[in-house]
């Protein structure tokens, strides 16, 4: 997709808080082209950046799907994370979704599924936390993950997280194996498991960053997207 298939969620913070963008200065995922799209807090303001995408169909999506890329994090010890967020309830960083990314408040940091805010973060442990990766993940080292979200027929939603090996498969022929410590997770139509409803009724992919110290970093590429029919 193209820079104009992209579109900045509301509520994200200024250019001069976070400076983002397509650059070539920095090392993609194994198999990536010669441009990445990175983050940086120029500022020492909490908040979040995201991009979904704007195509008819997906903004907003009529149910589910997945959303995979490549993530990383640079740049002090934790208080950042870049994810993936998917049945995102409206396109600004205050609404929930699902998201899986790094847990931004520790240094390895674990792969985190929650139920949430983009501008909430992914914080390592907590009530909406609803899986954690068994392995840590160092800054400065690319992860390829995958997100889907199923809606069932009766109004469950199945999450399922999925992770390509970066050192044997490239970004462009990925091959997705399950995350130690994150198997499916059952978003239950009765509201009992997360203690809320599922998010069932569609709704915005993203990708997106959050930081609250200057001069953390993160980069993403290779996102793909794909709905549910």
């Amino acid at each position: 997709m193209a820079e104009a298939n992209w579109t900045e969620l509301s509520g994200s913070l200024a250019a001069s808080v976070v400076s983002r963008g397509v650059s070539h200065g920095f090392t993609p995922p194994s198999g990536g082209g010669s441009y990445v799209f990175g983050f940086h807090a120029l500022q020492a303001t909490a908040g979040a950046v995201g991009l979904y995408p704007n195509q008819t169909n997906f903004a907003p999506a009529a149910k589910g799907g997945s959303i995979r890329g490549a993530l990383q994090r640079a740049g002090g010890d934790a208080l950042c994370t870049a994810m993936l967020a998917a049945a995102l309830e409206s396109s600004g960083v205050t609404a929930n979704a699902y998201l899986l990314g790094f847990a931004d408040d520790e240094e390895p940091g674990h792969l985190i599924l929650r139920k949430g805010t983009i501008a909430g973060g992914l914080p390592e442990a907590g009530a909406d936390v609803l899986r954690k990766s068994t392995a840590t993940h160092t800054k400065g080292s690319w992860v390829h993950v995958r997100l889907d979200v199923i809606v069932q027929p009766h109004g469950d939603v199945l999450l399922q997280v999925f992770q390509n090996d970066l050192t044997v498969h490239p970004v462009t022929s990925p091959v997705w194996t399950a995350i130690d410590g994150m198997a499916e997770y059952v978003d239950d139509v009765l509201g009992i498991n997360t203690g809320s409803i599922p998010l069932n009724g569609g709704g915005y992919f993203a990708f997106a960053w959050k930081s609250s110290q200057v001069g953390r970093r993160g980069f993403v590429d290779q996102v793909e997207v794909a709905r549910q029919i």
